[in-house]
């Protein structure tokens, strides 16, 4: 709830970036084998999406923000059981950035609708020549901010509950995936696509692909699925 106002609402540097936060729970909590990789691995992941004009990145921190709880809670410290996890968090940050563009759309029509109010009073101003509807403006913003702060809150908590609850279930059914001998190094390589392509260079496309297609011929050879002796 605060990253989203901290990002949308009261702009507070990086704090609401993956990396930024990773770093800031690692002081709190001591935490770092698992919080800082985590958030470099988020932070890669999107490098190439730039918040410009209507384009809206995907809840980075947020994602963080629901696999590090997760993560201190279960004691998971490696990859290959934080990799559905991961995948799971990086899905509810897509949901995050659609339901932040719905709200903007609906902003957009409660704009129209201030304004329209707003010529109104002005005519029954002029009209009447008292002062009325001068905390219009005001109430508006007060009011966008309160409802993102609602809907981010209802968000987090949705999405995390959804979390537990798909983990938890996996865990009862003993059907959870696990990749024991991954390592945090395969998951930089494969965020790290998100860094090759905010280079918007067609030879690093070509390295990032086949930086691909090799990390997929080690899946297939079984490199990272041989149970350790």
């Amino acid at each position: 709830m605060l990253i989203g106002i901290a990002r949308f609402s009261c702009i507070v540097g990086l704090i609401e970036r993956p990396l930024a936060l990773s770093l800031l729970v690692s002081f709190v909590t001591g935490l770092w084998d698992v919080a800082l990789p985590l958030g470099i691995s988020l932070e890669l992941m999107w490098l190439d999406v730039v918040a410009m004009g209507s384009i809206i990145q995907p809840f980075g921190g947020m994602a963080f923000l629901l696999l590090f709880p997760l993560s201190a809670a279960l004691s998971w410290t490696q990859p290959g059981v934080l990799l559905l996890p991961l995948v799971l968090c990086m899905v509810a940050a897509h949901v995050g950035a659609f339901c932040e563009l719905r709200y903007r759309i609906h902003q957009n029509h409660l704009l129209d609708c201030c304004s329209r109010h707003l010529r109104a009073l002005d005519e029954e101003r002029a009209t009447s020549g008292t002062e009325t509807g001068r905390d219009t403006p005001e109430c508006l913003i007060s009011q966008c901010l309160w409802g993102r702060i609602v809907w981010h809150a209802l968000l987090y908590l949705v999405c995390y509950a959804l979390l537990c609850l798909i983990v938890s279930t996996l865990l009862f059914w003993d059907l959870y995936p696990v990749l024991p001998n991954l390592d945090w190094v395969f998951i930089y390589a494969l965020a790290t696509i998100g860094a090759v392509l905010s280079l918007r260079e067609r030879r690093a496309y070509v390295v990032c692909g086949l930086t691909i297609l090799a990390l997929v011929a080690l899946l297939l050879g079984g490199e990272l699925l041989v149970p350790e002796s």
